[in-house]
């Protein structure tokens, strides 16, 4: 049951990144520089205000 369970996330996981054109590489270092923005924002809202936003909202390059 548990690796049914593990492949099908294993599996959720590629699709994703096929449908957004990303490596896995590509996907850590967006999701932690947002995570970093967001927790530096939620200290002084003033820095990075809309920086995860904007990322989310734009294609990767």
């Amino acid at each position: 049951m548990t690796f049914f369970i593990f492949s099908i996330r294993k599996i959720g996981k590629i699709k994703y990144l096929k449908e957004n054109d990303m490596t896995y590489r590509e996907h850590r270092w967006r999701a932690m520089s947002m995570s970093v923005a967001l927790f530096i924002h939620a200290w002084i809202p003033s820095l990075f205000a809309t920086y995860a936003s904007d990322k989310m909202n734009q294609n990767h390059d």
